[in-house]
């Protein structure tokens, strides 16, 4: 992993909600791979809707078949805005999703 990488995934961890939100921004026209994606679904909770609004942005725009089962866990979260940004992000990337959600059929509720 080359030092760039390596400075982009500690802003993504930073305790600064703006440096978050920006190093999701510099995502954008980057390559995601594993690393990227297991970090940043980790921001789909994140206390700032800012950076969650721009990790659900950045998943909606790359597409990534590794996505949906990084982020299926957050449909049962407790909190309504990370539920529906879950499930918006599953929905848009449609037969992609399917094998992650067939791997919590029964996890939830009848609702979910």
């Amino acid at each position: 992993m080359s030092a760039q990488e390596l400075t982009l995934l500690q802003k993504l961890k930073s305790s600064n909600a703006s440096e978050r939100k920006n190093a999701l921004e510099t995502l954008i026209v980057e390559e995601l791979d594993t690393d990227y994606i297991e970090v940043v679904s980790h921001l789909f909770s994140d206390p700032d809707k800012g950076v969650r609004d721009a990790a659900s942005m950045l998943f909606s725009m790359k597409q990534n078949p590794e996505i949906p089962k990084y982020i299926v866990r957050y449909i049962f979260s407790e909190d309504i805005s990370i539920r529906n940004m879950a499930g918006e992000v599953l929905l848009k990337m449609r037969e992609k999703s399917i094998p992650a959600l067939m791997n919590e059929m029964g996890q939830g509720n009848s609702d979910d």
